[in-house]
């Protein structure tokens, strides 16, 4: 099983079990229109 650890932007960092589950309040904190993600 993957564990979601690290999400790390230039204006926000979490890290822990499952902070990945934040990228939705920032994007809408920034108003982000488009994301790239690379794996």
């Amino acid at each position: 099983m993957l564990d979601k650890y690290n999400l790390k932007m230039p204006h926000a960092v979490y890290s822990g079990e499952n902070s990945l589950e934040n990228i939705k309040t920032i994007l809408l904190e920034n108003k982000v229109n488009k994301l790239a993600v690379f794996t």
